[in-house]
């Protein structure tokens, strides 16, 4: 029987330095997967450093004691060692303040006293030395989040920040890695969250697809991941995506499918797509809302973007024309855009946008992807359970094949040999298929 084998904590009085020291070393992870992202704000940290400068109590710091020993219950920091490696401990609450303490010890924070160096040296000593509260847990990452979000009951966090400070759930993993760059993940996000530096400046970093100037604000890119997961898990249609829906399904941490990751992929590629003729060519939430609720309604349809240059057009043009319908009314439509938690009216308001949109023949392909088993048995038989060749063809050799890629916008299919469907062309046979089409359009 261990010692420890139930969450505790200890509460202690650290100076400041102690502090900076433990993050300068790596002992102290200031920003674990689990905590909530940095403010892009300059003037919080530098609030914070003032607050502590005029003699405020900032309030106590927590963090999660991983180390190992043999008198505590591994389930307190074998996982998180093996996340962290070579990390002692992780803060629970009180990242910005650690962060602020650091980067104002490495004179990056100009404070309303100016930086530490311009600061007399007693006082700065006397700053470093004052010390903080700091309540120290044996816990695991579980009770972590628990903690998190107890204490967080009183200062404003929002709801994604609460569900994401789960860092144990491979659902959450899974948002994160596609909205944020992560040491621990080593991954890399999707192409719709990239980043890149501010045209004039040298190391301002902002959003490559979105208007706002900040990255990830509030896990808002965690939180349009999420409402693509739970729709594509629902079969690819407006469903309710709110906050509760999002919480069980972190929580309860199903396996997600290949199949289900890969229906993620696309419509975030297709979302990327879609941005041509979007407003500066990047996505607000409330037009990242709009795409979303159209693209489900559209793939609950059995529906598939083929033409994504004219989509983009009409998408974004029938979001004008609806956006000024809708002020002469004299009513927002923004809310009803960003709408998650209500799959219904989310429906209700895509109907309005693609019958804004008009006619979207050879826009969309509206004709089956597949069909049923009964109707593959079918076709095949009719056709005498044999090949274009002639050979014999059983239904475990056969697949429902189109005769033109339904991408392109093909909407005949027939059962044929599966080694068919799936050669791999050499150029010159692309080259070859590519100019008989052309001389084909041209008879035409």
């Amino acid at each position: 029987m261990y010692k420890i084998n139930k969450m505790t904590h200890t509460t202690e009085l650290m100076n400041r330095r102690e502090i900076t020291n433990l993050i300068r070393t790596g002992k102290l992870h200031p920003n674990p997967i689990g905590q909530r992202l940095a403010v892009p704000s300059m003037t919080k940290p530098i609030e914070i450093i003032n607050a502590m400068l005029d003699g405020f109590f900032t309030g106590a710091i927590l963090i999660r004691d991983i180390r190992p020993s043999d008198d505590v219950d591994p389930k307190f920091w074998k996982a998180a060692r093996k996340k962290y490696p070579g990390r002692d401990f992780l803060v629970i609450d009180g990242g910005h303040r650690s962060r602020a303490l650091r980067n104002f010890e490495e004179n990056k924070i100009v404070s309303q006293y100016g930086k530490i160096n311009q600061i007399d040296d007693k006082e700065a000593n006397d700053f470093f030395d004052t010390k903080e509260t700091v309540i120290i847990f044996r816990c695991t990452s579980k009770q972590a989040t628990q903690i998190f979000r107890t204490i967080n009951t009183v200062t404003h966090v929002n709801e994604m920040e609460k569900i994401m400070a789960n860092e144990d759930s491979e659902v959450s993993e899974y948002i994160r890695k596609n909205t944020t760059s992560y040491a621990e993940y080593r991954n890399q996000p999707h192409e719709l969250f990239s980043v890149r530096i501010k045209q004039g400046t040298n190391d301002l970093i902002i959003p490559s697809n979105f208007s706002q100037q900040n990255i990830n604000p509030r896990r808002e890119w965690d939180e349009l991941v999420a409402v693509v997961l739970v729709k594509c898990l629902a079969g690819m249609k407006n469903v309710d995506a709110g906050y509760s829906v999002i919480e069980k399904l972190v929580d309860e941490d199903e396996p997600l499918s290949q199949t289900v990751q890969k229906k993620v992929r696309t419509t975030l590629d297709d979302a990327l797509k879609v941005l041509k003729f979007a407003k500066k060519s990047k996505y607000s939430k409330a037009s990242f809302g709009v795409f979303q609720l159209v693209y489900f309604e559209i793939m609950g349809q059995g529906g598939r973007i083929i033409d994504f240059d004219k989509f983009s057009r009409l998408l974004w043009a029938a979001n004008a024309t609806i956006d000024r319908k809708y002020d002469k009314d004299g009513s927002s439509i923004m809310s009803k855009k960003k709408a998650f938690a209500k799959g219904g009216e989310q429906s209700t308001l895509a109907k309005e946008y693609i019958e804004e949109m008009g006619d979207l023949e050879g826009v969309v392909n509206f004709s089956p992807r597949t069909v049923s088993y009964s109707q593959k048995y079918n076709e095949l038989a009719e056709k005498g359970f044999v090949d274009v060749d002639g050979n014999i063809l059983e239904m475990k050799d056969a697949e429902w094949s189109h005769l033109e890629p339904h991408a392109e916008g093909g909407t005949e299919a027939t059962m044929e040999r599966k080694s068919l469907n799936h050669i791999n062309l050499t150029l010159e046979e692309q080259l070859l298929i590519k100019k008989l089409r052309e001389e084909k359009s041209v008879e035409a």
